[in-house]
């Protein structure tokens, strides 16, 4: 049995969309999944479209979590992205636990105490357990540097699970036989301020590129208009008109996407949900402050392969330039092509059948139990 976790009620976050897409993936097996979330909540409720037989779901407290835990096993796999303190409850069943690294801050305070505290020393010791024993797997090439960077290790031999998408069987973008002749540009990203700092960049390029008469409109979806709104203050904006769509449901945002979009501007999981559709995608890097003056912008499908975004004061300066990029949407057959290979790119290294079995493999290489990592975990004792 596969075990999953999730602290908030809402899928509104990358965290919740990846666990609701590698859920559905092992169900697709007829594997048993235990979800330790609201009953009946946003996560549930998310997957009462499909054959839920195997899935057995209890609310994320600890009174339920300690009538239920009696059904886990040893054998049984935790999978998840932060060592919550929740699964010191299992300690006596002792499950597998296999790390996600999707979040590059969670491995590194893994043992931050009262915020101020981090035990380093019993965090590198943990990483190296859970690293030889196949209990770690990185979403990117960057999510690893980034963990080896904090904690000053090496990390020999990776393993990398990328993100996972349900890419549809075919372009819907495509189908929709867009003209663009008007850019209608969207953003998909929460109200965080790492998150808000890459729409800055943008509108402030669009605002300062030579681009005639031309007029925009930027549908951000996300999950405060009112706290992105504050992040966007104090740009000198003209051209752009800026509508705001708050929480949208998976399934209602990719329907909006496809009707809407023209050219994508996201990063991490929500790049990949408008380049899975078919929608031209720039994937953008995240930043704590003011972009680079001179930050050029990429396609999804032409990085590094799993590659989900990055630093912004780290990205190599090649690329395009507002104007460029802009530019590049006059000739509909530049729309085609960048359609095909934003589509093409999810569909090969994305697709969640193919990251579906590589979890299967990484679960039956993992050799971590919670009993493993209890003694380098200071919520755990």
């Amino acid at each position: 049995m596969f075990i999953f976790y999730h602290e908030f009620d809402s899928t509104s976050s990358g965290a919740a969309v990846v666990i609701l897409n590698l859920i559905r993936g092992v169900l697709s097996r007829d594997k048993k999944v235990l979800l330790i979330a609201k009953v009946n909540g946003a996560l549930h409720n998310d997957l009462k479209d499909i054959d839920t037989s195997n899935l057995t779901v209890i609310d994320n407290d600890k009174a339920s979590i300690l009538a239920n835990r009696s059904a886990v096993s040893k054998d049984d796999i935790i999978v998840t992205t932060h060592y919550y303190s929740v699964y010191r409850l299992f300690k006596q069943q002792n499950p597998v636990i296999l790390f996600y690294s999707v979040n590059i801050t969670s491995l590194p305070v893994a043992n931050l105490y009262f915020n101020k505290i981090h035990f380093k020393s019993l965090t590198r010791k943990l990483v190296k357990k859970i690293a030889d024993k196949g209990g770690l797997v990185f979403v990117d090439e960057f999510a690893k540097e980034e963990n080896e960077k904090a904690l000053g290790v090496t990390i020999k031999n990776p393993v990398y699970l990328p993100i996972p998408v349900e890419v549809p069987a075919e372009n819907e973008w495509k189908k929709q036989d867009k003209e663009c002749s008007d850019l209608v540009l969207t953003y998909v990203g929460r109200a965080a301020d790492w998150k808000i700092f890459p729409v800055r960049k943008v509108l402030k390029d669009i605002n300062n590129a030579d681009l005639g008469n031309r007029k925009f409109i930027f549908h951000i979806i996300t999950d405060s208009a009112t706290e992105f709104e504050k992040g966007l203050a104090g740009i000198d904006n003209k051209t752009v008109a800026i509508r705001y769509h708050e929480n949208l449901p998976p399934k209602q945002l990719n329907d909006f996407l496809v009707k809407n979009s023209c050219l994508h501007f996201a990063m991490g999981t929500s790049a990949l949900d408008g380049a899975k559709l078919g929608i031209p995608t720039v994937l953008l890097d995240f930043s704590f402050e003011e972009f680079p003056d001179d930050y050029r912008y990429s396609f999804l499908f032409s990085t590094r392969k799993y590659s989900v975004g990055g630093r912004a004061e780290n990205a190599v300066l090649k690329g395009y330039t507002m104007a460029d990029l802009i530019s590049l949407f006059d000739k509909k057959g530049n729309i085609e092509d960048f359609s095909n290979r934003s589509y093409a790119h999810v569909k090969a290294y994305h697709d969640l059948p193919a990251v579906r079995d590589m979890l299967l493999d990484c679960a039956t290489d993992c050799r971590v139990h919670i009993s493993d990592v209890s003694k380098y975990l200071v919520r755990y004792w």
